[in-house]
């Protein structure tokens, strides 16, 4: 592991690293850019009210002598405009999704001064594969103008689907920072007999005829099907979804912590043949532990296939309301046929975030050096 103390220069870096509390998939982006920015200094973090177990898998395998933590996002911000006054800061916005709404309006608004008064000292502001949720072109944009302005006012503006581009209208496109994180070697086929599935419980339950097409799809690839939780308020539809079907189920008890589910989710993904879910950061996760993503659901959403396709990828989230459940499972069938090029298409965009590291190095690098 790198750390601050390996680098020439000393930073104050402030990051926004604030996310959904019970969900595997909202930390490990966080944690990906946090180790790449932690190689420039100290990192004050922003993480509001988050339990002991998301900053645990926040910081693993991270410099924890190098990190102070805020509770609140008026201390946070006071210290980071304070701090911009002088030399040696940075300024980095939470990567994942936001919404052109009053709330972020607001708190993209209070970071501004910071963000002038660290422009005029070459002290820059990162902004690194974020989304804006819904974005296109019925997005209501009454908001939207201290968030363009911060996009503006940024020296790195990566986003993680082109729609958030072209909303904003500045920066490139860069894959979700999850790409980039795995525990297995995912070349690794042999052994893989489940057929995982995981869906949202803030969704319709899938129909009947959509778990037929997944026992159907299960039975010809000869595997089992088995529920798996990474979202903690998705335990009980989970649950409901495995004893309908007969199918296996994995939840995440009380007693279990946020680092420890994540490792039992991707252990289950390395023996799992495909993921099946309505979950972006599922099929990610999924994908990097060398499970072909089939984003089948039976409900409206362009989420999925947006983030996928700025990673490179193609028609990976797909509503199939309207499809037969012969349909469904020849479609399950196909994707998982498609694994090795999917895999090749993995290690392009895992070396997309990696190429993401290089840019925000050669930018602390040369504003270091002008400090």
């Amino acid at each position: 592991m790198t750390t601050s103390m390996d680098t020439p220069s000393r930073r104050s870096i402030y990051f926004w690293a604030t996310g959904q509390d019970d969900n595997v998939g909202d930390v490990l982006l966080r944690r990906r850019m946090l180790r790449t920015l932690q190689r420039h200094g100290v990192c004050h973090l922003f993480v509001d009210q988050a339990s002991p177990g998301f900053i645990d898998s926040l910081l693993a395998e991270t410099d924890r002598d190098a990190v102070k933590l805020y509770r609140t996002f008026g201390s946070w911000a006071l210290a980071a405009t304070l701090h911009s006054l002088g030399r040696g800061w940075v300024l980095a916005y939470n990567p994942g999704e936001i919404k052109v709404s009053a709330w972020y309006a607001k708190f993209h608004a209070l970071l501004l001064p910071a963000q002038l008064l660290g422009r005029l000292r070459s002290n820059p502001t990162i902004r690194a594969a974020v989304g804006i949720h819904g974005a296109g072109p019925d997005t209501d944009l009454r908001w939207a103008f201290p968030i363009r302005l911060a996009a503006r006012l940024s020296a790195l503006n990566t986003w993680r689907n082109q729609a958030s581009r072209d909303l904003l209208g500045v920066g490139d496109l860069q894959p979700d920072w999850g790409f980039d994180e795995n525990l297995a070697d995912v070349e690794v086929a042999a052994g893989r007999t489940l057929l995982a599935v995981t869906m949202r419980a803030d969704r319709p339950e899938p129909s009947d005829e959509w778990c037929a097409a997944v026992n159907v799809a299960a039975d010809r690839l000869g595997l089992t099907p088995i529920v798996v939780t990474q979202v903690r308020r998705d335990h009980s539809t989970g649950a409901a979804l495995a004893a309908r079907n007969g199918w296996r189920f994995d939840g995440w008890s009380d007693d279990t912590s946020h680092l420890d589910q994540e490792r039992r989710v991707r252990t289950l993904y390395q023996a799992s043949l495909l993921v099946v879910s309505d979950r972006l950061h599922a099929l990610v996760m999924g994908l990097t532990e060398g499970a072909v993503p089939a984003g089948l659901f039976e409900h409206s959403d362009t989420k999925i296939d947006l983030h996928f396709t700025a990673a490179g990828f193609s028609n990976v989230g797909t509503s199939v309301r309207d499809w037969s459940s012969a349909l469904i499972a020849e479609e399950i069938v196909r994707t998982a046929h498609a694994r090795e090029a999917l895999l090749v298409d993995m290690q392009a965009a895992r070396e997309h975030v990696r190429s993401a590291d290089v840019a925000i190095d050669s930018l602390l690098s040369s504003t270091a050096a002008g400090s």
